[in-house]
């Protein structure tokens, strides 16, 4: 039965969204296989939200079929195409997760459309601990943004940086797979870091909004990030821009884009 999709992309983060009435007809690992189906880190369904009050409720299933919690990027993606597919006109539009209602501002600049959302507020899995990766002592944190995180800060010439990510993504403190994210690069002047992330459930991806976000609580644990400030994140697929708000709920911003829509069919 053929199924009706959009593919949107945040940083290089891409998403199949598709409507509730094709959820049960998914075959995820077969559609996100960037070589015999459409291609992408995870899938995005668009659900009725449980309290009316609410404008819609986003389910995400990683790239492996397995469900997650929550992805930032995968919502201002969604955001957007709840604007402009869905004709939803509300702003902020409040949408139904895996961490909660989060509130998602939309704004025109020069006929793109920017989306700034609230993540919430991140909690913290773990203090700052010391590992030992290839004789090295390392210092890492684990943090919760709806999903599981944990951080490392390394130096901006370390070379093992992707080695690092996969194996911090089943061996770390936590005992269990999470999403791994390796910093290096900061520039407190202006306000900017390198980030590499291996996600939970899909592997290595071009960005990852709450991964981001985990690394913002990371910095300003460690002195780097205060409040009300602009940092921008570089990932290999862009750069994505966050502020830890006044009530410490982190904030993401960018300009998600479609890239197109179609009939997948599958076999």
């Amino acid at each position: 039965m053929a199924l009706r999709f959009s593919k949107y992309q945040a940083a290089g983060n891409d998403f199949v969204i598709l409507e509730a009435e094709d959820f049960e007809k998914i075959d995820a690992k077969r559609l996100c296989d960037r070589h015999f189906g459409i291609g992408a880190d995870g899938i995005l369904v668009n659900f009725k939200p449980a309290d009316p009050q609410n404008d819609a409720k986003m389910v995400i299933v990683n790239s492996d079929g397995t469900t997650a919690e929550m992805c930032g990027n995968g919502l201002r993606c969604f955001a957007a195409y709840l604007a402009s597919e869905r004709g939803m006109t509300a702003n902020p539009l409040k949408i139904e997760t895996g961490n909660g209602t989060l509130d998602v501002k939309l704004e025109d600049r020069e006929g793109r459309l920017y989306i700034q959302a609230s993540l919430g507020k991140s909690r913290i899995l773990f203090g700052t601990q010391k590992i030992v990766i290839k004789e090295r002592e390392l210092s890492i944190t684990g943090i919760s943004m709806g999903n599981p995180h944990v951080v490392v800060f390394v130096k901006s010439n370390d070379i093992d940086k992707h080695l690092m990510a996969s194996r911090l993504r089943f061996d770390n403190p936590l005992g269990y797979e999470a999403n791994a994210e390796i910093v290096s690069d900061i520039n407190q002047t202006e306000k900017s870091a390198d980030v590499i992330v291996c996600e939970r459930g899909v592997g290595f991806t071009l960005g990852c909004g709450t991964g981001g976000a985990a690394v913002m609580r990371s910095l300003s644990l460690n002195g780097f990030a205060h409040k009300n400030e602009a940092w921008r994140l570089n990932f290999p697929g862009g750069t994505i821009e966050y502020v830890i708000a006044e009530n410490d709920e982190i904030l993401i911003g960018g300009i998600p884009e479609k890239c197109f829509e179609g009939i997948y069919e599958p076999q």
